[in-house]
């Protein structure tokens, strides 16, 4: 994965001593990508989807049962029920 993002942001662990150092002084203010030989690696892929998707689901079913008990408020109570049901989630 280092190597990776290596590839990706074109920067090394001599480039990082160096811009680390001059930090201080001068801020770095851009940063390159450099696609030239790049690859995907199926096992990063494979890792990122299966974390990815249960956590996809996972929202988009919070955002539904969201806009379920929302709608079921509108319905019962109109704009006060939902004001008053939306009291309960601010701190």
């Amino acid at each position: 994965m280092k190597r990776l993002m290596e590839q990706v942001l074109g920067t090394s662990r001599r480039q990082e001593k160096r811009s680390s150092s001059s930090a201080i002084t001068k801020p770095l203010t851009s940063v390159s990508f450099r696609f030239k030989g790049f690859r995907f690696e199926r096992a990063a892929l494979l890792d990122i989807g299966r974390i990815g998707f249960p956590t996809s689901v996972s929202q988009i079913s919070m955002f539904l049962m969201a806009f379920a008990l929302t709608t079921i408020v509108v319905s019962v109570a109109g704009p006060n029920g939902v004001a008053v049901y939306t009291t309960g989630w601010r701190e």
